[in-house]
């Protein structure tokens, strides 16, 4: 079935037509995404000089000069769609109806009905400050785009999310070994060497409650250099009790803040600077942000894709983590679902298929695409050098 949406000239540029079409199936985590437009949509806006939600008291978000309501014409909540903003560039963000869904420290856009504008926002940040928009970095009259990018798939985020109860007990998991409760593990894909490269949670973080068995396994490990991909600083991370003591320590790592939305230059910038530390200081390495989920997943996907991993594989490490965490019902964990599975999976596929989208490499066909020569375009487009890649690959052998 098909339905169509006569669509507002004022703010709409459609492909050869001011109509679209467009099917009304849902998304489903087990079909294959392509990570492409379903329909040729645009909206043509700028961003208002004294939009309410810019001060910091209010956020500090970024407020489009378009009706919500105009907005709602072409697009839907739980949409997917692709922003380019002048002087800051573009990023692949969801369509929200309200902040009930939300993620800390992810990207939105919060169309509320009836409002006289949308809202382009970084929940628990201040994006305007961020981007240099309210600091005059970037200055007015600011245009930007947004057209789709793939509709309905945020539900499969706030299905994810469903699932995700954790707890900081050992007791809960009794399935678990050690090194499965502090996700810990050695990276084993395709072409990358033994030992070389490992990911976990935080090694020095204790509000997990798994932080202590991380520091130690890294040890017996060998672990040499870590790669915090958490957002704080050095000297936050340096205050947490014990730090002094641990083997962490003693050992060479790459600090800085690093954001949880990945086509963000606020995350490929300081990802390309602890890559370049990884080209200038031999291994065994390990990756590691907080839970070691999401940030970790994606810099431990691109590292194994370089290194000739399939997909299939990056996929299946990836979704361990969900295993190593999740479901815990009433102080036990309980076994993930197929579904539930294949949901973890669905998000380092679209991870990776919309952060190299963004430097305009094509992975849409995730199974069939050459990973390893696409990797190797997007770390140049992020700011490495060819010979810093090929540092990287031959520490990773």
């Amino acid at each position: 079935m098909s339905f169509c949406k006569v669509l507002p000239a004022t703010f709409v540029f459609v492909a050869f037509a001011l109509i679209a079409c467009s099917d009304d199936s849902s998304s489903s985590a087990d079909a294959p995404d392509n990570g492409a437009s379903e329909e040729s949509l645009s909206i043509s806006t700028t961003v208002m000089q004294d939009g309410p939600e810019m001060e910091a008291k209010n956020g500090g978000h970024i407020d489009l000069d378009i009706p919500a309501d105009s907005f709602l014409a072409v697009f839907e909540p739980n949409d997917y769609v692709k922003l380019t903003m002048d002087g800051y560039g573009t990023v692949i963000v969801p369509v929200l109806a309200s902040m009930d869904n939300a993620l800390a420290g992810e990207l939105f856009l919060l169309a509320e009905e009836g409002k006289p504008y949308v809202t382009f926002g970084m929940f628990r940040a201040p994006l305007a400050i961020i981007t240099g928009v309210s600091r005059g970095v970037i200055k007015f009259p600011i245009n930007v785009e947004i057209e789709l990018e793939k509709k309905g798939e945020f539900t499969n985020v706030i299905k994810l999310y469903e699932f995700q109860h954790k707890s900081n007990s050992i007791e809960a998991y009794p399935e678990l070994s050690a090194e499965e409760f502090a996700n810990f593990r050695m990276v084993a894909t395709t072409g990358m060497g033994d030992s070389v490269l490992f990911r976990a949670s935080s090694p020095i973080d204790p509000q997990l409650g798994r932080s202590g068995i991380v520091d130690s396994l890294a040890e017996v490990a060998g672990v040499k250099a870590f790669l915090n991909m958490n957002d704080a600083a050095e000297d936050s991370v340096k205050s947490f009790e014990g730090f002094e003591d641990s083997y962490y320590a003693k050992q060479k790592v790459a600090y800085g803040k690093v954001t949880s939305s990945f086509t963000m230059r606020e995350f490929k910038e300081p990802f390309a600077e602890k890559l370049k530390f990884m080209a200038e200081n031999e291994g065994p390495y390990l990756v590691h942000c907080v839970w070691g989920k999401d940030r970790t997943g994606i810099v431990i996907a691109v590292l194994a894709a370089l290194m000739g991993a399939t997909a299939e594989e990056i996929q299946d490490d990836y979704a361990k983590t969900y295993t190593n965490f999740f479901d815990v019902v009433d102080d036990k964990q309980v076994a993930l679902t197929k579904e539930q599975k294949d949901l973890a999976r669905w998000q380092i596929r679209w991870n990776m298929v919309t952060a190299y989208e963004v430097e305009g490499i094509d992975i849409s066909d995730f199974e069939n695409a050459d990973l390893a020569a696409a990797t190797e375009k997007y770390l140049l487009a992020i700011g490495l050098e060819k010979s810093e890649i090929e540092s990287i690959k031959k520490h990773l052998k």
